[in-house]
């Protein structure tokens, strides 16, 4: 037996229930006075449209949105508000940076861009859910831009922890790279990125959770070689810290859909947006933190290697510089040509 039931006898009508503590499963059938007589023939089938509404902030039923999307927009919008905010606080000092060249300048540049396609794709998510909101359907074209927006910035993102851990400079404004190797690097990239896109859209989580860990430990292996190799103390904690940050933005949705499966259903879609956004929009910020901060001390090692004119003394071992009429300050950890 039905636990609820409603009589049509117009061709539209409104039913509303008490609000229940916890979601529940709907099942729900259309019926008629000759749906169950198996001697009245069989009719033309009926076409008819079932809304199920949550109530918006005012009361009233008019939210598409359900138990598992609850919240998401004003999670969006704050989210939204947050990169416009940050775009008229730094953007203009972040542009000055990148247009001045010099260390850090690609990684910069790179991450800069990242950041834009991840923000182009909240943008467009914003919109398909508040939209979604009002109508039940939103704008799936802008859905699947917003995913093909955030594949772009996971290549670039992939990209920059791909070339930095295969011995890219930081001191200079050029990449160093063999171009042998740079286009290996880029076409691996854009496989392992175009392949983690399509596997968004098909909404295969287990194969996604086994790619991305899978990339995290691959970096995490070229990463601490390098650290290994690297005998300047400040250049190792650099890597350190920026080895944090990647695998933060790597391992976040890996670790939300495993810790999410001890949540209820309706809860996890939730839970692993809120968590995944928050986690990479973090790692750039720091990562950021990280270059900006970082950028003096490199650009005071490549000068002091390439141009500070320097003596060796054979006869005492020792090394001396060159009497110059200006006082020279360099890191005790110095790299001789």
């Amino acid at each position: 037996m039905a636990q609820y039931s409603f009589a049509l006898e117009t061709t539209s009508g409104e039913n509303k229930f008490s609000p229940w503590d916890d979601p529940k499963v709907w099942y729900v059938l259309y019926a008629d006075s000759v749906t169950c007589d198996p001697s009245v023939p069989a009719l033309d089938d009926i076409a008819f449209t079932l809304e199920m509404l949550n109530p918006d902030s005012g009361g009233k039923p008019t939210n598409h949105c359900g138990c598992d999307e609850t919240g998401l927009l004003s999670f969006y919008e704050v989210l939204a508000f947050l990169y416009f905010a940050g775009a008229i606080a730094y953007g203009q000092r972040l542009w000055q940076t990148i247009q001045k060249g010099g260390p850090m300048h690609l990684v910069i540049k790179m991450l800069s861009i990242a950041l834009i396609y991840q923000g182009i794709g909240h943008f467009l998510t914003l919109i398909h859910i508040y939209r979604y909101s009002k109508d039940g359907e939103g704008y799936p074209l802008l859905d699947n831009l917003s995913t093909a927006a955030n594949g772009l910035a996971g290549y670039q993102m992939l990209l920059m922890m791909a070339k930095l851990s295969t011995g890219w400079t930081l001191s200079s404004s050029f990449s160093t790279l063999d171009p042998k190797q740079m286009k290996q690097i880029n076409i691996g990239v854009i496989v392992v990125s175009g392949f983690e896109v399509m596997l968004s859209f098909w909404n295969t989580t287990t194969l996604l959770v086994l790619i991305k860990i899978l990339i995290a430990g691959g970096f995490g292996v070229k990463i601490s070689k390098k650290i290994t190799e690297e005998r300047s103390t400040l250049r190792r904690e650099f890597y350190n810290k920026f080895a944090k940050c990647c695998l933060t933005w790597l391992l976040a949705y890996p670790a939300l859909a495993i810790l999410s499966l001890v949540l209820p259903v309706h809860s996890r879609f939730k839970v692993i947006t809120w968590g995944l956004l928050t986690a990479q929009s973090m790692s750039i910020l720091l990562l950021y933190r990280l270059f900006l901060s970082r950028s003096l001390y490199w650009e005071v090692s490549s000068l002091a290697t390439s141009t500070l004119p320097l003596r060796m003394d054979r006869s005492e071992g020792s090394k001396t510089y060159n009497s110059e009429t200006r006082t020279v300050r360099i890191h005790k950890h110095i790299a001789v040509n």
